[in-house]
């Protein structure tokens, strides 16, 4: 590379953009303007368009279109579409696979219906040998895994069954993001009246649907299906009703004015 204002040579582009910006204080698209441009290479090669292309840099110079449209409106583009349509060339190579492969193995490869992948031929073969190998990298269900074939002790299963019973539940409960749509909604009407409500508080190794503990008051959906023992619900609510907390139960998702109502009764007593 030589500078044509001073004759300085230069290993590189870069070199010489450096020298032209520092030295000679002039921008590189002025220099590419003035010393190579040839044959107006920064108009759009569209001919309806002759619009001025962008500039990229001195080794590439301008580009060869100004926009997308024209890129795709082109003589050149529509040409390798209809071959890509018609011969089913890989879009990467822009050649037809009887020039790739021969004659006699591209309708080897049309029958057998195999996938070309980074102009690399894949039969169902290597398919499986691919498929092997990423449930290895994963460890999954084979013999390589570490749990492969092993199971837990009793006394592991029951460490972890006291450790849900005693809180272990209610603290993981606490962490839930995929909520029922219907609690959901009863919990976006409690934040528009009540302050603070939070979803699936713990306590006493309980958990709360919604709790308002500035109040200490406690609001349960229950749902036909996951609700169907009372009595259970009845031993758990007095079990935190001797700890200070108020319920109110509902089965449909209430209006604003009777979530009101409730809460004011709740609070006269």
């Amino acid at each position: 590379m030589i500078c044509k204002i001073c004759n300085r040579k230069f290993n590189s582009y870069k070199g010489l953009a450096m020298h032209i910006v520092q030295t000679h204080k002039i921008s590189t698209k002025l220099y590419y303007d003035v010393c190579i441009l040839v044959n107006k290479n920064n108009i759009c090669d569209n001919e309806k368009c002759n619009n001025i292309t962008t500039f990229v840099n001195l080794n590439k110079g301008y580009l060869q279109y100004c926009c997308l449209k024209c890129n795709a409106n082109s003589n050149k583009f529509i040409d390798m579409i209809k071959r890509v349509h018609t011969n089913k060339i890989p879009t990467t190579t822009g050649k037809t696979y009887e020039e790739i492969y021969g004659i006699k193995k591209s309708i080897e490869l049309k029958n057998n219906r195999s996938i070309v992948h980074k102009n690399k031929i894949i039969s169902d073969e290597q398919k499986k040998k691919i498929r092997d190998t990423r449930i290895k990298r994963k460890c999954g269900r084979g013999p390589k895994n570490p749990m492969y074939g092993k199971t837990h002790n009793k006394e592991v299963k029951l460490k972890q069954s006291n450790y849900m019973l005693n809180g272990g539940a209610a603290y993981a409960r606490s962490f839930l993001k995929r909520i029922s749509k219907p609690q959901r909604k009863l919990f976006n009407l409690i934040c528009q009246i009540l302050p603070y409500p939070i979803l699936e508080y713990p306590c006493m190794n309980k958990s709360i649907d919604i709790a308002v503990p500035v109040l200490s008051i406690a609001f349960e959906y229950d749902e036909t299906y996951f609700h169907q023992d009372k009595e259970k619900d009845i031993i758990r609510q007095k079990l935190l009703e001797n700890e200070g907390w108020r319920f109110i139960r509902y089965r449909d998702i209430p209006d604003l004015n009777e979530i009101l109502i409730d809460v004011n009764k709740i609070l006269e007593k």
